[in-house]
């Protein structure tokens, strides 16, 4: 008969998960250029609990996207997108880049605020 022992339950096994929500700017370069800045204004910091299903945003990520020649009649651009993020893949905490015929990205990804 195999040995079974029983666990007295701790005041930590009741308490609930910590739920952590995040502060990230959300913003496009397009739309308002200060996206673009190092660190961007206060008025552009969003609380990602805010957003319906709030407690998924577990990161907050930066994209710079670069289109390198005229596409529908605009021009060469470059753009700053922020936002808040959930990613279960590998990359978090990390930038990685993509690439395709006439654009690029790179996409960075935080677990901290902004």
């Amino acid at each position: 008969m195999p040995h079974c022992t029983s666990k007295m339950p701790r005041p930590e096994d009741f308490n609930p998960p910590k739920v952590v929500f995040y502060l990230c700017y959300e913003c496009n370069s397009h739309n308002n250029t200060q996206c673009a800045n190092e660190i961007p204004p206060d008025n552009l910091k969003k609380d990602c609990s805010e957003h319906q299903g709030g407690s998924k945003y577990t990161l907050c990520r930066k994209i710079m996207q670069t289109i390198e020649f005229e596409v529908n009649g605009l021009p060469p651009d470059t753009r700053i997108i922020r936002s808040c993020a959930w990613d279960d893949s590998s990359y978090k905490n990390r930038c990685y880049q993509r690439s395709g015929f006439g654009g690029r990205q790179e996409v960075c990804s935080c677990s901290t605020d902004l």
